[in-house]
């Protein structure tokens, strides 16, 4: 493991332990990065990326999403990887980023790889986390475009749309399912206005995203 740098663990609001990881600079920062894997990622998968930007001379933070790497299971069965609600990994994100944002130097930049770019997507869509930057990669949007000699660029505006746009349902997106029941809703009044809205951003993205 690098120099310098430590693992660890933090207890969540519900107890559940995080497993974590920090590389900090000794002396003058550039600013505090946080960073956020894929679907069953662990820490490890990103060591060698860690190291360039800690050369460049930034502290580096992540943690293990809860349920993979070593940061417990959420099944009985240690090899499947599952989760109910999305929405417990948004909270989790959102209690670590408050405590790191408080304790680094700044500037603080939150980047998600892949279902980590997803979900600080939602966070920041949902005003859960504010970073001073963020930035999300998609690597299966940016392989295809390349695949197909395309500009990655409009595949990634399509994948940030895809994440915002979950208006048909009261499980689609975490603040429909906070006024479901609060708001005296049916699921026919999601789908009677989210199904001309989805209709809606879908002809509007069809016809300027390839512009970009």
């Amino acid at each position: 493991y690098p120099n310098g740098s430590r693992f660890d663990a933090v207890e969540m609001r519900d107890g559940w332990r995080l497993r974590t990881f920090e590389w900090p600079i000794e002396g003058q920062a550039a600013g505090s990065i946080l960073f956020q894997g894929g679907r069953g990622d662990i820490i490890e998968k990103y060591l060698e990326v860690f190291q360039h930007w800690h050369e460049l001379g930034w502290n580096i933070t992540a943690f293990d999403w809860r349920g993979q790497g070593g940061s417990g299971r959420l099944a009985a069965d240690p090899h499947v990887g599952h989760c109910t609600d999305f929405g417990v990994w948004i909270d989790d994100l959102a209690e670590f980023a408050a405590d790191w944002t408080k304790r680094s130097a700044g500037p603080h930049v939150i980047m998600g790889h892949s279902m980590g770019g997803h979900l600080v997507l939602r966070a920041l869509a949902e005003k859960h986390i504010s970073p001073d930057a963020a930035v999300l990669i998609a690597p299966i949007a940016i392989a295809t475009a390349h695949s197909i000699g395309l500009d990655p660029k409009p595949f990634l505006v399509a994948v940030t749309f895809a994440a915002s746009t979950s208006f048909a349902t009261p499980v689609g997106y975490q603040t429909n399912t906070m006024v479901y029941n609060a708001g005296g809703y049916r699921f026919s009044d999601f789908l009677r206005v989210g199904i001309p809205l989805n209709v809606l951003f879908f002809v509007l993205s069809v016809a300027l995203i390839p512009r970009i």
